[in-house]
Formats: structure tokens, sequence, C-alpha cells
């Protein structure tokens, strides 16, 4: 039943993302956001511990690729990437071609990461479609996250997200990630008993986000792409929120020296300053829809797809990995996040902590009661953080100094002891 309002409330003007509007605090206003800092209309300032999602790597509002921004505004802000196209987006593939896991050399350009991972999906099954197979499945793992959209919740493990949007028996098979060699024979024999009708496997390569803060190793990861291509199967690689140095190297899949067929970018690609998103494809992929017959071309094309504000945004984001020791940056952020959240397993509600990168994670025993007294209390802390189901973590801007890093390490301490 609809409430009675006798006052608006501008917080119900807008849904607030996974939040139900009767119970959601009202959210922190933010003024302004500028490298690691966001700056409350009370002119508060607290570090960003999460990167607005995992995505501002360089820090907020960076002026090298907002100034290239800029000058694309001024200069061609949109154009429909149909019949037309301009300067950045082949400027922008063949930086991409440089730094990718080799063989990745074709292109799509989207708005999301949710849109990229459709994209791939559509790529999966009409590759096969181009060579008169039919196949409607793909395999995903346990706790595994692609996006939020329908197509993406197909290959999303059931949570409180995704339970409600996806019939996942009529197009997706979930596997458990092995973890050891008796699952890997059990993935190679969900593969073998099922290879006419699958179409790809995607993975979260070596960390799973939302999907619970959960990491692989490189040797897993290796054996599983190994099986895929056993079996003639394509291998897409969500490394939306792993991609530019987050676990470490520049890609998670350079974690084991493997190209997929497909791979899925987004997030750092721009360093939060536009949302874009890319696919990347090897010759094998794009080649399979090259051909005189119209009906194998690749059915999709968007309003905004290969936006030249976005590409300019994720140029000016490549070339300060290029410019800057960022890999050097994440493996300094890494070891001391190591050395500070480590001694939080003494306590008797952390069940593990966990670092990779600029990675760190703290899995707790805890109610949804806890969960939401942290949130509250998490707005009146020097750092900005936002738990995920139990596990309680933070993946800073590369820029984020030692002293920040110790802010953001004393808020997640001072948070496990409250519970």
């Amino acid at each position: 039943m609809q409430p009675e309002l006798t006052v608006r409330d501008d917080n119900n003007l807008v849904w607030q993302s996974y939040a139900q509007m009767n119970l959601a605090d009202t959210p922190l206003m933010i003024k302004s956001a500028q490298g690691v800092y966001l700056t409350l209309e009370n002119g508060k300032r607290m570090i960003d511990g999460i990167s607005s999602w995992w995505s501002t790597c360089h820090g907020h509002a960076h002026p090298y690729i907002v100034s290239k921004v800029v000058k694309q505004v001024n200069d061609l802000p949109h154009i429909m990437f149909a019949g037309l196209a301009h300067n950045s987006v082949y400027e922008l593939s063949k930086k991409l071609i440089k730094i990718l896991p080799q063989g990745l050399e074709h292109f799509v350009y989207c708005e999301s990461g949710s849109v990229a991972v459709e994209i791939a999906l559509k790529i999966a099954l009409q590759y096969y479609s181009n060579q008169r197979q039919y196949r409607s499945k793909f395999i995903y793992f346990e706790n595994s996250y692609h996006g939020d959209t329908i197509g993406c919740s197909i290959v999303t493990d059931d949570n409180t997200i995704t339970h409600q949007f996806a019939k996942k028996n009529e197009h997706s098979i979930k596997s458990k990630l092995p973890q050891n060699k008796q699952d890997l024979a059990d993935f190679d024999r969900l593969l073998s008993n099922n290879k006419e009708q699958i179409a790809a496997v995607i993975i979260e390569p070596i960390f799973q986000g939302a999907g619970g803060m959960k990491f692989h190793t490189p040797e897993i990861l290796a054996e599983i792409y190994k099986i895929t291509k056993k079996y003639g199967l394509l291998f897409i690689a969500d490394e939306i929120a792993t991609g530019f140095y987050r676990t470490g190297k520049y890609f998670a899949c350079d974690h084991a020296s493997i190209t997929p067929d497909i791979i899925c970018l987004g997030k750092g690609i721009t360093s939060g300053v536009i949302p874009f998103a890319a696919v990347g494809t090897t010759d094998e992929v794009f080649f399979s829809f090259y051909s005189d017959n119209p009906e194998y071309a690749l059915k999709h094309g968007t309003t905004f797809a290969a936006n030249p504000l976005g590409c300019m945004a994720a140029i000016g984001s490549i070339e300060l990995f290029e410019q800057k020791p960022r890999k050097l940056q994440v493996a300094n952020m890494s070891d001391q996040l190591k050395s500070q959240l480590e001694p939080l397993k003494k306590h008797h509600k952390v069940k593990e902590v966990r670092v990779l990168g600029a990675i760190g994670a703290v899995e707790l025993d805890c109610s949804i009661k806890d969960i939401l007294l942290m949130r509250s209390l998490i707005r009146k802390k020097e750092a900005w953080l936002r738990p995920f189901g139990n596990v309680l973590y933070t993946m800073p801007p590369f820029i984020t100094n030692q002293n920040e890093i110790s802010t953001i390490t004393q808020t997640i301490e001072s948070l496990v002891l409250t519970i």
C-alpha cells in the first residue's frame, strides 16, 4: 500500500542502489570528490576506501583525464557509431592491444560493465549460430557476480540481488569453483557431459568480487582455462573489477598467462570519470562474424556505443598507467594491507582475512544487525566503506598514501571491534 506523504521527501525521488527505500539511511550528500577524498556538503572529508565501487583507480577527477575529456567535449561529445567513426576509438583500441593478453585485438565499446557482459554472452551465442550450431547454455561459478541486467543474472550465482530475475536452468549451469584435483575432474566431467549445449564458460579470474571477495589461485585459473579449451568452448574473462592492476598484475588473466576468447573491461578503464566499458575478442571470434552474409554481423549496437568522451577518458587512464608507477603502488599497498589487517584474525568474530593486490577483505561471523550497525557507524568515520554481506573490505584508489591506508585499516579495525 502506498504511504501517505504530506511532505515530499527528496530521498524518495530516486531509487538508491540495492536499497530498501523505506529502511535506508539518508545518503551522505557529496559536494565534490578529488583524489582519494570525498567532500560532504557539510565540509567533512572522507577517504574513499572502495574507489566508488572499485572504479577510481587513479583517484577521483584526475586532472589529466578530465582535461582530455573537456577537450573532447568541445570538439566532439557524441556521434552515432554506425556509418560514422572518430579517431579516439581507434587510438584506444591500439592502446588496449598493447596491454591486454596477447591476441585480443577486436573491440566493442559500451556504457557499463553489465552491458559489456551482455555483449560477451551475445557474441558467444552468435559465434556458434554463425557456424550453424545451436548452443544456449553458459557455465558460471558459485559466488560469481557478472552484473545486474537480466542476461547477467543468468550467469550470476543466486543471491538477494539476482534470484528473482533469472531462470538459470534454461540458459546456464552452475559449477563449483574448483579448489583441488577432484574439483577439476568434476568440472571436466560437467563440460564433457554438456559440451554440445555450452556456448561459453564465464569467470571472474583470480578474484570474485560481489559474490564474497573470494580469491582462487593462478594454477586453478589455468586449469579451468585448459579444460574449457579441451572441449573447444569459448572462455569469457570478466575483468571488469580485476583489470588494470587491481589484483597486482595489469589483468588477472596475466597471473595464469592465458588469453581468453572474450574479455570484459570496465570500472578502472576510465577511473570513474565517464561510464564506459569494453569487450575484446580474438581473431578467431571476430572473423566468425566476418562474412559476405549480412546475417553474420554482430547483432548489437546502442546509442552511446564507442562514445568519444568515454574513449578519450579511457585513453587518459591508460596513459596514466604508462606514466605512473601504479604496479609498484599496488604492490606496496598490498604489503601494508597484509601487515595491518592480518592481526584482525585474532578477533573471535573474524573468520578470515584475505589480501591480494589492492584488495583487502575481512570476512566476519556476524548478523544482519551487525552489518547494519557497521554501515551506520561508517557514516561517522574518516573513511568511506560499504560492506558486502558479511565481508568488510577495502579497494582503495592506487594513489592512496600510507597514512591514508592506515586510516582505512584503522576504520576497519574499529568496526570489527564493535560487533
